[in-house]
């Protein structure tokens, strides 16, 4: 009877381990995909932030482009660049904005992705 109740107790402590090793997997994996989604996140930033400051030093800015990192590539593309009127704050003020909207897609070599996009607004003739 000892004996009996003794293989039940492990059984049921067996079965406790398993349960317990799968959710710690499960949650494992669960942190990974927020680290890489966090890694896209960065770099997809890092490409608009890239664009902004080539464009205030005055490069050349290529229709697209794109880095090689390390664990996380991103591509920048200027798709819009026209004359736009003035906003509220210069309404009848005749200044002409050259209007931008750049798209940075970024993607981790795990396959985690990041689509950001930016408007950028220089007036002309200064």
């Amino acid at each position: 009877m000892v004996l009996l109740v003794s293989l039940i107790l492990l059984l049921l402590l067996t079965i406790l381990a398993i349960t317990a090793a799968s959710t710690s997997s499960l949650q494992q994996r669960m942190a990974n995909n927020a680290q890489e989604q966090n890694t896209a996140f960065q770099a997809a930033e890092s490409g608009l932030a890239t664009w902004l400051t080539l464009f205030l030093s005055e490069t050349a800015i290529p229709a697209s482009w794109q880095n090689a990192g390390a664990n996380a590539q991103f591509q920048l593309a200027t798709e819009q660049q026209a004359h736009c009127v003035a906003g509220s704050i210069g309404v009848g003020s005749g200044f002409i904005f050259d209007c931008y909207h750049t798209t940075s897609d970024a993607r981790t070599d795990t396959g985690a992705r990041s689509r950001h996009q930016m408007g950028y607004m220089t007036r002309l003739g200064q």
